[in-house]
């Protein structure tokens, strides 16, 4: 998919590190059933989880009114702008009512919504047999990647898919406190592997999300 030295010299541009994207590189979220099918399954589970282990009782209307609409509207407007995650259990307030909930009972009512995705998502094979020949090769592998729930539910991901044993770091926005395109996100990633960038690549989908940021650090970068 790529050479591994500018101009064919080895010399000073010899290539480490090779960054992911996850969604729509790695891996597709969006196989299979719609999204909106995939989300109104997800409220049946979180209305199952609601009422087993808070005793909270509350409808599907309810929760198509007070979370899965606002959170549509959050993804489109307020998280552009703001470049850095929300928390899931700020997305959970309406439904709460003010109870307080413990990490363990948001990580679980974020998986019941996004399981369906999780459970749906199709590996792109092409690229993650080229992230196991970077492997091979001896390249630090990392992921670098915007992503609106929490990270554990990502990584859950990557083992059931079979990637995670390739990959040496994440870089997930929710527990990065920053997005894509935030140079300062890709600098964090050079640094956890000591490599200056031009001795690293990013492989994307997003022109601006990854391949600006990667072109402007002087990183070597490629387009999927």
């Amino acid at each position: 998919m790529y050479t591994y030295y500018e101009n064919g010299s080895e010399g000073d541009m010899k290539i480490t590190t090779v960054f992911y994207d996850m969604g729509n590189t790695l891996l597709d979220f969006h196989f299979g059933k719609s999204d909106d099918e995939k989300d109104l399954i997800g409220i049946g589970h979180m209305k199952d989880v609601l009422r087993e282990q808070l005793n909270l009782v509350v409808s599907q209307e309810e929760l198509i009114e007070s979370f899965l609409n606002p959170l549509n509207d959050y993804m489109i407007n307020e998280r552009k702008q703001n470049g850095y995650e929300r928390p899931f259990r700020m997305h959970l307030k309406q439904i709460l009512q003010g109870r307080s909930i413990t990490d363990e009972q948001e990580l679980c009512l974020a998986e019941a919504f996004y399981g369906e995705y999780m459970r749906t998502v199709k590996v792109n094979e092409a690229v993650f047999e080229q992230l196991r020949s970077d492997k091979r090769r001896g390249m630090n592998i990392g992921v670098i990647s915007n992503c609106y729930m929490p990270a554990e539910l990502y990584r859950k991901v990557f083992v059931a898919c079979g990637i995670d044993e390739y990959v040496d770091a994440y870089f997930f926005s929710y527990e990065q406190g920053m997005m894509k395109p935030n140079l300062e996100l890709f600098k964090r990633a050079l640094h956890y592997f000591d490599v200056e960038p031009r001795h690293a690549m990013m492989v994307g989908d997003s022109l601006k999300a990854d391949i600006e940021p990667a072109r402007s650090l002087g990183m070597e970068h490629m387009r999927i």
